[in-house]
């Protein structure tokens, strides 16, 4: 449900409204989490790959 389009509604259920925002600032709060998350991730990633490169590089070129 939109809140802004039922203000009446709101009005009329303040608990419920309540819950309605508290439920989307945590799915919000998750959403975010997970793009930082898979942010966080693909640095990991990149971190990995460039030092495995950097290694196999050394002993195949390097000798």
């Amino acid at each position: 449900m939109d809140i802004s389009t039922n203000f009446d509604w709101v009005l009329t259920n303040p608990s419920e409204t309540k819950s309605l925002f508290v439920k989307s600032i945590l799915e919000q709060g998750l959403l975010m989490s997970q793009m930082i998350f898979k942010d966080q991730f693909r640095l990991l990633q990149a971190k990995v790959l460039g030092t495995l490169l950097k290694d196999f590089s050394t002993h195949t070129l390097g000798q």
